[in-house]
């Protein structure tokens, strides 16, 4: 039996929904006829939370959203209910300077949030719905977003999930459609459009590469915000910012409240001034809600960092992280981009709601076969027999390799591994290694990296038999095919390497008794990990030599390696850092000596995905999907 309590509960909020279902008839009424506020008169209640977003009637289904009407795209109307907002000088100072993009009558939207919050009787209710976006044509990250649609769900299902993809977008009334539609990156158009959907429905919108830590409940975020119906909470510090600033992945807040609504408005006053001359993140994300809500003294409830963001999202190995460190956390973020996760996501990505995905329900669970043809569709030209014929159109490939080499004269290359084009160094050193070798006999010349060896250079040696180094690998082999003294002991040496998975240099190793094999490594001092990070270094200058004539600061007096990370250190101040993604792309930033950015870039397979040169906190050099 329910006590008196709790049944006088129950019918305090039926009569709510049903008294809020009724002021929105009559907003929805008086705006269809066109109907503005005077001077004077009291703006219209379209920021009042929508009663089917509190739960609806009682037996109402709580797993949509609101359906959106004509009165949510009168954008006009809107408007004429809340202040302008007057955001200035804009362009005159540095992005990190206070006074630049200054909100000048913050006064009036602080009034403004102190006449929303009256409305809703002093105690904001922040619908219990998850938002979290995907567009554009990658895959989705369903191994982090599951832990929210699938497993969260389940464990609370007083809560609802909505991911926001094209198709929806498409449907979705937008105050700032036009630079939603201009915009080309990404991450930028996710800037853009989570504020759109949280001023019409409000809720929890969470970035995509979060995860739900041990589905815990998300209620202390709602009963935080109570008190002001919109929270927030502030990235972890880092060295290269001036002062702590909030972060955007994590936002919170009931429908139609003008805090959303004023950062919609700062991005379409600053956008078109400010996009293409500084960083994403001043523009559209942390630094603008830093400006406009905390440089503004806007009335925000603000979530403890352990909740939300207990570590900065830079971690390139997921799987070292322990949980354990982080009692408190709620959630936690990787960083999709920033740490180069793209490769671990596609090997481990798995859809646990494939027909409620928009990406992998349009995904075929197996491709298309080819039809095998029959003897009547085999091309006769003339007298052949139908049955070779037949065969010949089906089976259509090459002949299979007998793994022999046309060693016949001169020098032969043989390539199998693309690390080699890393090794700049050695590259260069190479021409001078072949003279040395012509004034001697060889047969053999293996290229390849040592490390953990204590030293930082560039060696030639010969190899003795049983002389292997321990920590080596081979990619690259050079055949004195001209010079050789032995090639009955060559040929099937060189044909034994030739395995099922790729090249195996063990038999040439092994024939070290029979054969002149020498070994040109580049050295490194430190493991396997942090020889393939130093050896990327060279490459990252060489790239922003070519592409942009910029010599990027690689310099440095200190540096720490954590995993496939790099970060050089110069008077106590970090000058860049570099990630080394499993697919052989890099992640690569650099900073001036006042913090400012100098330059950032990543590769990925043949290609820079992406570069940007700075000079004077302005891009002054961008290039995107350039050839290696």
């Amino acid at each position: 039996m329910e006590s008196a309590r709790l049944t006088q509960l129950r019918e305090r909020a039926a009569a709510l929904r049903d008294e809020l279902k009724a002021v929105e008839a009559k907003i929805d009424e008086a705006v269809s006829e066109g109907a503005l506020p005077e001077e004077g008169v009291e703006r219209h209640l379209h920021h009042r939370p929508s009663w089917s977003m509190l739960g609806g009637s009682e037996g109402a289904s709580s797993k949509v959203l609101r359906q959106l009407g004509p009165a949510d795209q009168n954008f006009q109307a809107v408007l004429g209910d809340f202040p302008k907002l007057d955001v200035s000088p804009i362009g005159s100072f540095n992005h990190w300077d206070r006074r630049e993009c200054a909100v000048q009558n913050a006064d009036e939207w602080r009034q403004c949030c102190r006449e929303y919050m009256e409305s809703l009787g002093g105690t904001a209710a922040i619908p219990r719905v998850i938002h979290q976006i995907w567009v554009g044509p990658k895959e989705p990250p369903c191994l982090w977003l599951d832990t929210f649609r699938a497993d969260f769900i389940e464990a609370h299902p007083d809560w609802r999930y909505e991911l926001w993809s094209d198709e929806r977008v498409a449907q979705l009334p937008m105050f700032n459609e036009k630079i939603y539609m201009e915009e080309k990156m990404w991450q930028c158009k996710a800037d853009i459009l989570r504020l759109e959907f949280l001023w019409h429905h409000g809720g929890v919108y969470v970035d995509a590469d979060m995860i739900s830590v041990g589905k815990k409940s998300l209620n202390p975020i709602i009963e935080l915000g109570k008190e002001t119906g919109w929270v927030i909470a502030y990235e972890p510090d880092t060295k290269d910012k001036p002062y702590s600033i909030l972060g955007n992945s994590v936002i919170a807040c009931t429908p139609h409240h003008p805090l959303t609504l004023m950062l919609i408005l700062f991005l379409k006053q600053t956008f078109y001034q400010k996009r293409n001359h500084i960083e994403v993140f001043a523009v559209t994300g942390p630094v603008m809600y830093t400006k406009c809500l905390v440089d503004s003294d806007m009335p925000i409830s603000i979530a403890a960092q352990e909740l939300l963001y207990p570590a900065f999202h830079f971690v390139p190995n997921p799987d070292a992280i322990d949980f354990n460190r982080f009692p408190r956390c709620l959630m936690f973020q990787f960083g999709y981009t920033c740490s180069g996760l793209e490769g671990y996501v596609k090997r481990r990505n798995r859809c646990k709601r494939p027909s409620d995905c928009p990406f992998h329900a349009k995904t075929p669970h197996m491709g298309a076969f080819r039809a095998l043809p029959q003897a009547s569709d085999a091309q006769l030209y003339g007298q052949v027999p139908i049955a070779l014929a037949h065969m010949e159109d089906l089976l259509s490939m090459s002949n299979p390799a007998d793994g022999s080499y046309p060693l016949e004269e001169g020098t032969a290359f043989f390539l199998f591994d693309g690390e080699l084009v890393q090794l700049v160094d050695l590259r260069q050193r190479l021409p001078g290694f072949i003279d040395r070798l012509s004034h001697q006999p060889w047969d053999i010349l293996m290229l390849g990296m040592e490390w953990s060896t204590g030293a930082d250079e560039i060696v030639l040696f010969n190899v003795p038999p049983g002389g292997r180094p321990r920590n080596s690998n081979c990619l690259a082999v050079l055949v004195n095919v001209a010079g050789t003294r032995n090639m009955q002991a060559l040929r099937p040496a060189l044909q034994r390497c030739v395995t099922e998975t790729g090249f195996d240099p063990s038999p040439l190793f092994g024939a070290a008794n029979q054969l002149k094999l020498w070994f040109a490594a580049q050295k490194y001092p430190g493991t396997l990990e942090e020889a393939r990070i130093w050896k990327s270094v060279p490459q990252v200058r060489n790239v922003f030599q070519q592409l942009a004539k910029h010599e990027p600061p690689i310099h440095c007096q200190t540096y720490e390696v954590h995993g496939n990370l790099l970060k050089g250190m110069q008077d106590g101040r970090m000058v860049f850092e570099m990630v080394l993604e499993p697919n052989g792309g890099i992640q690569f930033r650099a900073w001036n000596d006042d913090s400012s950015p100098n330059c950032e870039m990543k590769t990925g397979p043949g290609k820079v995905e992406w570069m940007k040169v700075f000079y004077n906190h302005q891009i002054c050099f961008e290039a995107q999907n350039k050839p290696l």
